[in-house]
């Protein structure tokens, strides 16, 4: 399609008017420096807000909050980290944060429930250990034990 050039009064060849080429061709310094104003302005309220208005608020929540499977999850997490560092004591302040003076017994149930299930075999060796450690096996945990 050819354009008209009404400055010269004759139809234009060229694919753009003078002033209008390319991606730059028709913003001004004055554009440019406005845009980049705004976006100096918009990041500084974005920071105030971020950091002054509304912060990040660290909520440390304790073991017992944690929603049912999060608590079997926490629960294999101990069993494993007792596995690691063969601390009874440490394994048994981490369960007592979590159920209180029943942490052994979670442990035992939890521990059967991953046999029945047919969870992983390294996963319920350590459920095995651990609640050997506590002294809640079972006897079905003893194929499990070393």
């Amino acid at each position: 399609m050819t354009r008209y050039d009404y400055k010269h009064n004759r139809p234009s060849n060229s694919a753009h008017l003078p002033g209008q080429g390319g991606l730059l061709g028709s913003l001004s310094v004055t554009g440019i420096t406005n845009l980049l104003a705004g976006l100096l302005v918009g990041v500084l309220a974005a920071l105030y807000f971020a950091w002054q208005v509304m912060p990040l608020q660290i909520v440390d929540n304790q073991p017992r909050s944690l929603a049912p499977a999060f608590r079997e999850d926490f629960v294999l997490l101990v069993a494993e980290t007792f596995a690691i560092e063969q601390d009874v004591e440490r394994a048994r302040t981490r369960l007592a944060s979590l159920a209180g003076a029943s942490g052994p017994a979670v442990v035992a149930q939890q521990t059967e429930k991953m046999m029945v299930t047919g969870a992983g075999s390294s996963d319920v060796k350590f459920m095995a250990q651990l609640a050997a450690a506590l002294g809640v096996a079972t006897p079905a945990m003893q194929n499990y034990l070393p």
